[in-house]
This record gives structure tokens, sequence and C-alpha cells, in this order.
């Protein structure tokens, strides 16, 4: 919406929306439940009856990073374009930005509460095989002649990968200041 208002170039073309679906669940998500306990679960205060699946910090974590990554996006789709690049291959670096900071975000929400800085990483092999193989399919979709065309895909390069790197890592903070504000708040209910 926010593409449109600023009388820009259509941000991803419906194809490519179908991509990103694709490429960034799935895998991942079903990874997710392969994920081993935090361990504090019996130390906290139990959850409101009527609270539902999604607790409130979940609203908010989703709320926040929905926000940062939709202005990350757009961020790095308008830079390109202001750097000269051709449509087709700015919307190809929002894209592969978009799937840099989905499988951050992935494993950033292997703990509510446990920072990622605790986390083993090889903990869920599952989740590392998924989030590896998103960016693979997406490398190999995007420099595939053929199938790159059908989505719309213009090559990146190296820099250009590391850039959509850096900028989707930057989820990791947004996630990593709401788990410490989460903890902080649980040793104040103990």
């Amino acid at each position: 919406t926010t593409n449109v208002l600023m009388e820009a170039p259509l941000l991803f073309l419906p194809v490519q929306i179908l991509w990103m679906n694709l490429v960034t669940t799935g895998v991942q998500d079903l990874a997710l439940a392969f994920e081993p306990a935090e361990g504090d679960e019996l130390q906290r205060k139990p959850r409101p009856r009527g609270e539902g699946i999604m607790s409130r910090p979940m609203w908010v974590r989703a709320i926040l990073t929905g926000a940062w990554m939709a202005a990350i996006v757009l961020l790095a789709y308008e830079v390109a374009l202001a750097q000269g690049a051709s449509l087709e291959h700015a919307r190809t670096f929002a894209i592969t930005t978009f799937v840099a900071l989905t499988v951050f975000q992935a494993l950033s929400s292997r703990g509510l509460y446990r920072s990622i800085l605790r986390t083993r990483f090889f903990g869920n092999p599952f989740l590392i095989i998924g989030m590896a193989v998103s960016v693979l399919v997406h490398a190999v979709v995007m420099y595939l002649p053929p199938v790159s065309g059908v989505f719309g895909f213009a090559p990146l390069g190296l820099p250009e990968w590391g850039a959509c790197l850096v900028l989707g890592s930057s989820v990791l903070l947004v996630n990593e200041v709401h788990k410490w504000h989460g903890r902080r708040d649980l040793d104040r209910d103990r």
C-alpha cells in the first residue's frame, strides 16, 4: 500500500508474491515444530485462560517484526531504484532481502524469550536445513534463465547478496530487544 501511495512502480508482481510464499514458508515453519523447549516454562506464570494460541508477547513481536520487515524491504527496493537499478533488478533485490529477513526471523523464532546467543545453532538441524533449502532454491530460480524470466528475476552479484544478508539480519536486533524486555518482565513477575 505504501508503495502505491508513493506512486512508485509495483513492488512485487503477483507471481513474485506467490514465489515468496512458497520459498519462505512450509519447510522452515514445519522445522520449528522440532525446536526443543526453552527449559523455563514451568517457572513462568500461567497464561490467562482466554488468551488463545497467540499470547500478548507473540502478538507484539509479530507486529514489530512485520513492520520492520516491511520497512526494510521497501527501503531495499527504493534504494535500488534510486541507484539506477532496473525495475526487475530492484524487485529481485527486494525479494532476496525478504527471503533473508524470513530466514533470520525463523532463526530468532526458536525461543520466545531465549536469546539467539544462548541457542545452540545446530540444536534443530531441520530448521538449519530448511533455511539453507529456502535460500538455495531461491538462488537457483534467480540464476536459471528460463525460470527466472517467468518470475521476473534478475541475477544479483555477490555484493548485493551481502547487502541482502546484512539487511535480513537486522530483524535479529528487533527480536533480541523484544526478548530482553520479555525476560525482564518475567524476572519481575517471579
